[in-house]
């Protein structure tokens, strides 16, 4: 009865330590996940935030507001882009 009892604690420990290096692997893929997220959002971020401080410094003319709004709606467009892409990425993640 001792080596039934030992096989058994033997598959405990084995299915607990593979559920440990599961996990492991999924907080590793979020965390690279995550990392991606943050990387891709800088850079639009960035060009929208340099765009209205150089648009606010001073007054300045209708076409070149225009054409920093247009700016401005360009990478706004790409955010929403970057959020469906998340968005899908979430939903992949999700369903494992």
């Amino acid at each position: 009865e001792q080596s039934t009892d030992d096989d058994e604690i033997k598959q405990l420990v084995d299915s607990f330590n593979n559920m440990l290096g599961r996990l492991k692997s999924e907080v590793e893929l979020l965390d690279r996940f995550n990392s991606d997220v943050s990387h891709e959002l800088k850079t639009p971020l960035t060009v929208l935030k340099g765009e209205v401080e150089i648009a606010l410094r001073k007054d300045r003319d209708t076409t070149y507001y225009k054409e920093t709004l247009k700016i401005v709606l360009k990478e706004v467009n790409y955010l929403i882009e970057i959020a469906k892409k998340i968005e899908r990425k979430y939903y992949e993640i999700d369903k494992r």
